[in-house]
């Protein structure tokens, strides 16, 4: 074939890590047959996940970028399948000739969207969106926000760090109704194999990838570094999760089998070798991870001193940490947030809702947000450790109603702004 004429080749349903493997098969034998020009039909393809699509945008990219190859990309037909595409980022970075870091949202639901990062800077900026998230989607077991985060930057840190690469991409997504959060990280540079092989000769993909799981073997212990997958395995273990690490041709994939905590790791060959490396954790949300065994006994930051607690209060301005002041949505992913602070707030210290900066707000939110809170706290731990302050007549109104309608209880701390009855 003519390296003049693309090639078209039509993306299978679904589109998963195999069906990637697949499409890398077929242009790495188009490419070998001289062809630089394709075709990626999306236009049939029904269902796509994130295990699929990220590894694609990164092996577009390096190859745009790096053998002059071209690409263009036709989406979904289905509107249903085209609002995936559009709605999580996927359209965009496709068809993107240079990766770029793109702004985050200032709300987002479910998910956050399909991200390039190259920078630090970049790194944290995800983090805090993610965080974001992941705490306001649902009431999570102890230590689990705490563990998504280490992981998550162990992960990106190590693509950084160990890729060489130009940078790696990163989307994370929360499942609710099935308690889970699933983050996947991505990059297309040197892979395990060749990173480690400055202390270990002759390893196989499949010898590299079980060596990188291993406590300690990529880093410097002198500053305890070194331990990203091998923690994210212990992490797993603990949570009865799952991850998958896929570099060169071979493709790892761990499972807590039974009621244990013992681990299975498989070995697969794959159909066509991923440059670069893939990591996908899934963690149960309602499932405790024991943080600290897992990562070797060291100190875990809380998820309260990640949100930079000063004097022994940790200051929520509900006006920009809710999506809208109207909505029973935006209530409860503001009330789930401040909920899974809650257990790491130490004795004697506060969470402070500040309302200076709310004109007014609809009583479905306030029930939502206050008004269920004091039902799962009680109405003793509510006054100890948490402060209402900063209301105006109007809500703190609305918002005495509500406690009083949900405790049966009217009488709160004049320091909130209430005149008591």
């Amino acid at each position: 074939m003519s390296s003049k004429t693309p090639e078209r080749i039509e993306i299978p349903t679904p589109f998963d890590v195999d069906g990637y493997t697949w499409c890398v098969l077929c242009v790495e034998q188009g490419r070998a047959s001289g062809t630089s020009r394709f075709v990626l039909d999306f236009r049939s393809c029904a269902r796509a996940f994130p295990d699929g699509v990220l590894p694609l945008i990164s092996y577009l990219s390096s190859l745009r970028s790096h053998a002059g190859v071209d690409f263009s990309v036709e989406l979904p037909a289905t509107r249903n399948m085209r609002g995936v595409f559009d709605g999580v980022g996927w359209s965009e970075y496709l068809q993107m000739p240079e990766p770029v870091f793109l702004e985050l949202p200032s709300f987002t639901k479910k998910f956050t969207p399909v991200r390039f990062f190259s920078t630090v800077e970049e790194l944290d900026q995800i983090r805090a969106s993610v965080m974001q998230v992941v705490t306001t989607q649902g009431r999570l077991a102890k230590w689990v926000p705490e563990a998504v985060q280490w992981a998550l930057w162990e992960v990106m840190e190590n693509v950084l760090n160990h890729a060489e690469a130009d940078g790696g991409w990163v989307q994370v997504s929360t499942f609710a109704k099935r308690d889970h959060v699933n983050i996947l990280v991505v990059d297309s540079g040197v892979g395990i194999r060749s990173s480690l092989s400055g202390m270990y000769s002759g390893l196989t993909d499949q010898e590299a990838i079980k060596r990188a799981v291993e406590q300690g073997v990529t880093g410097n212990p002198e500053r305890n570094a070194g331990y990203g997958l091998a923690g994210c395995r212990q992490i797993v273990r603990s949570n009865r999760g799952q991850m998958i690490v896929y570099s060169g041709s071979s493709r790892l994939s761990q499972e807590v089998v039974g009621r244990g905590s013992d681990d299975l790791l498989r070995y697969t060959p794959t159909l066509a070798p991923h440059v670069g490396t893939l990591v996908e954790l899934q963690l149960r949300t309602n499932r405790q991870v024991e943080l600290a065994a897992a990562l070797g006994q060291r100190d875990p930051v809380t998820l309260l001193e990640l949100e930079q607690a000063v004097g022994g209060e940790l200051v929520f301005d509900v006006a920009g940490d809710a999506p809208d002041l109207g909505t029973r949505s935006s209530g409860r992913q503001v009330k789930n947030r401040v909920m899974n602070l809650a257990h790491a707030i130490p004795n004697g210290e506060r969470i402070v809702l500040d309302f200076s900066k709310v004109p007014m707000a609809s009583s479905s939110f306030l029930d939502e947000f206050v008004g269920r809170m004091s039902m799962e706290l009680g109405r003793e731990r509510m006054i100890a450790e948490v402060e209402l302050r900063g209301m105006n007549e109007s809500v703190a109104a609305i918002v005495l109603t509500t406690l009083g309608t949900r405790t049966g209880n009217w009488a709160w701390p004049r320091r909130w702004g209430f005149a008591g009855k």
